[in-house]
């Protein structure tokens, strides 16, 4: 490591027992050139600083102490159970009452994308469901206007 931080954390890693890789991989320009290509930092350049590192990193990671053997062996089939299926066979189809459905493409800004996304994630819906219900109450708000006037 050639930073005191990168150097402490190696250490901390050591002094609680966890696998510490010997490759370091440091921060360089080369990475952020090779992502603006859409390439490697080896397919920039195979002989340079960077490209070393991630060959070093992805040999010990591969083939060094801590890699795993992993045996190939014929893939498991699945078991499924009569009673998973009679549960599957055993739920209600669910209703239609809206119809066919249309696709709606909205843009938004990334910030309230993501922090929108994270609030549906945490109450365990989907967004479509969230922007499907929005859009139903503001119909709703609507037709009774409509009906007040």
């Amino acid at each position: 490591m050639n930073t005191a931080i990168g150097r402490d954390v190696r250490e901390a890693l050591s002094t609680l027992g966890l696998p510490v890789l010997d490759a370091d991989v440091s921060r360089r320009v080369a990475f952020a050139e090779a992502f603006a290509a859409g390439q490697t930092v080896s397919d920039l350049d195979a002989r340079s600083t960077a490209a070393r590192e991630v060959e070093a990193f992805t040999t010990e990671l591969v083939k060094g102490k801590y890699a795993q053997k992993i045996a190939m062996t014929a893939r498991p089939q699945a078991v499924v159970s009569p009673q998973a299926d009679k549960w599957v066979s055993d739920q209600p189809l669910a209703a239609d009452p809206a119809g066919p459905t249309k696709r709606l493409t909205v843009d938004v800004p990334e910030n309230k994308h993501t922090r929108f996304k994270a609030l549906c994630a945490m109450q365990r819906r989907k967004m479509a469901e969230e922007v499907n219900a929005f859009i139903s109450q503001r119909l709703a708000e609507a037709e009774q206007q409509g009906r007040a006037s």
